[in-house]
């Protein structure tokens, strides 16, 4: 479908040095399926406060101009937050070097903070290649803060964990991650063990959560 619609695949888009896999990286994977859960956790606090305040305006009219103007403002300052995120990534990791973790922290909460405008103002379009910038976003601050961390396993294996927090699809974000980063076969592991963990992550939050709401 989406080679119907743009005439381009995503496969090697974003091109990464590849890693020797040891068995480290297993826990490594696992520990980036959990920090996953917690993006996606806090990118939906974030959409629950934007949707909260885009509710009290009744007027379609209004509600998308503010959210527009917004999103615009987003983009004039941070541009690799614009659009859905996919060539916005490719140049992110093309430049990674250049990117301070605090530089790279801004656009994840921007990006987060216009995606959440766009849906609550009324805008049209899904949020699987936003989930995909902002988790393989997470996973370049990642690699900044800990650049021992092969870059290919923080941004893959994020990548792939941001959404596959919240789809049930693990096996198509594994093979997303492997055909868009260029990984090797052994790393599929850790990023599929990144998935599962995260999506695992969510389903607790939500079980406890629903216990702390339910009256004793």
């Amino acid at each position: 479908m989406f080679f119907g619609i743009t005439g381009s695949t995503i496969l090697g888009s974003y091109p990464l040095p590849t890693f020797e896999f040891h068995t480290i990286h297993l826990l490594i994977g696992a520990l980036l399926g959990v920090l996953s859960a917690f993006v996606l956790i806090g990118f939906a606090l974030i959409s629950k406060v934007v949707a909260a305040a885009f509710e009290r305006i009744s007027n379609p009219l209004v509600r998308g101009s503010i959210g527009g103007a917004l999103v615009g403002l987003i983009a004039c300052a941070l541009p690799l937050t614009a659009t859905g995120g996919s060539s916005q990534l490719a140049t992110e990791l093309q430049i990674s070097a250049a990117l301070g973790a605090g530089f790279v922290a801004a656009i994840l909460i921007a990006k987060m903070f216009a995606v959440a405008l766009s849906q609550s103002s009324g805008f049209l379009g899904g949020l699987v290649f936003p989930m995909i910038f902002i988790g393989g976003t997470a996973g370049l601050l990642v690699h900044t803060l800990f650049p021992d961390i092969p870059v290919a396993l923080c941004v893959g294996a994020m990548l792939a964990a941001v959404p596959g927090a919240y789809l049930t699809a693990p096996i198509a974000m594994v093979l997303i991650a492997f055909g868009t980063v260029g990984i090797s076969p052994e790393a599929m592991v850790p990023i599929g063990l990144a998935v599962v963990t995260a999506n695992i992550t969510v389903s607790l939050v939500r079980v406890f959560a629903l216990q702390e709401r339910t009256p004793e």
